[in-house]
């Protein structure tokens, strides 16, 4: 019997204007993504919940949430760095966040290509 448990991160539009493009992903310390939901709008002021699957060997990940403003073509990112670590419990883990960190105005080189299947 395999037993999967995860838990919830909330995303949280705090500016003033509507964030599109909003896409999320679980990374593992290469930034290879593992798990990932994307969404066409977040408005001021709304959250929404990005459950990734974390029932995965022990180590540093990372909740990467990457998004633009409506009237820019520039990209912005918030990285969240993660400790998975086994539970006494079988089939649980421990997740211990690390510090977010915030980057606007990235170039296009520094965007990560998450959805490679998406319309331009």
């Amino acid at each position: 019997l395999s037993r999967e448990y995860f838990s919830h991160f909330i995303v949280l539009n705090e500016g003033q204007n509507p964030a599109i493009e909003i896409e999320m992903a679980l990374l593992d310390n290469r930034h290879q993504w593992l798990d990932t939901r994307r969404e066409t709008i977040l408005r001021a002021n709304e959250s929404l919940e990005f459950r990734p699957i974390l029932h995965r060997p022990e180590g540093i990940y990372y909740i990467l949430c990457q998004y633009k403003h409506i009237g820019s073509d520039t990209w912005n990112q918030t990285w969240l760095p993660l400790s998975l670590k086994r539970a006494s419990k079988e089939g649980e883990v421990y997740v211990t966040p690390g510090e977010l960190e915030f980057k606007f105005r990235l170039s296009t080189k520094e965007k990560i290509d998450i959805f490679l299947n998406k319309p331009k």
